[in-house]
């Protein structure tokens, strides 16, 4: 799987345009065996309508990238308290002031 990077992140900032629940702190992306992985950190469980928001914005991304066969979409709750870690890059990610 070969994207270009910069457009890969261009274009997922134009979908997520009024689209960032509140209690995301972090998207991230990354490749994994052939497959895009999207991973949404959460400071609180998700809400189904949460991860169907972000699940509509990555189609939109998705339609711009034929080149990618797979995708594994992760939603995952870490308090604030807890790092995250990014994949291979951010797509989004929130300011948290560290105590």
């Amino acid at each position: 799987m070969s994207i270009d990077r910069k457009q890969f992140i261009f274009s997922s900032h134009q979908a997520l345009l009024g689209a960032i629940p509140k209690k995301l702190r972090g998207l991230t992306v990354g490749e994994e065996y052939n497959t895009l992985v999207w991973r949404a950190y959460f400071d609180d469980q998700p809400t189904e309508k949460e991860k169907t928001l972000l699940s509509l914005a990555l189609n939109r991304i998705m339609a711009e990238f034929p080149s990618i066969q797979h995708i594994k979409e992760e939603y995952i709750f870490i308090p604030s308290s807890f790092r995250i870690e990014a994949l291979d890059y951010w797509i989004f990610l929130r300011w948290e002031e560290n105590d």
